[in-house]
């Protein structure tokens, strides 16, 4: 068998990570931008633990990212929806910041393809 595909998992398995305080960052850049919308943070953030948690319980009859929008619009209405482009903006743009809380290890640049 030809192994074509390897993938790493880098939350801080192979990587170096504080997940506290990746969680406070990715979530207060997160609030900071939906804010101006409406979204009150402490609610926010419990949507969007509550629309993990309808992922993780996802046994593929849907898509996960049905199922978290179906939770969170139970929490926030159907109007949320609306949003939904300022969200991908937010993953698009701002995520990639997130990584200053998360640590680096010099041994990941050594992983060369075959």
């Amino acid at each position: 068998m030809k192994i074509t595909t390897v993938l790493f998992d880098l939350d801080g398995t192979l990587l170096p990570m504080d997940m506290d305080a990746f969680i406070k960052a990715y979530f207060g850049a997160l609030a900071t931008k939906l804010a101006p919308y409406g979204y009150d943070p402490e609610k926010l953030i419990s949507a969007i633990w509550a629309g993990t948690s309808e992922m993780i319980k996802n046994t593929g009859e849907r898509t996960n990212e049905k199922a978290f929008w179906k939770k969170f619009c139970e929490i926030f209405g159907q109007d949320a929806l609306k949003d939904e482009p300022i969200f991908e903006e937010f993953y698009r743009t701002d995520f990639s910041k997130v990584e200053e809380v998360c640590g680096y290890n010099a041994l990941a640049t050594k992983v060369t393809v075959c």
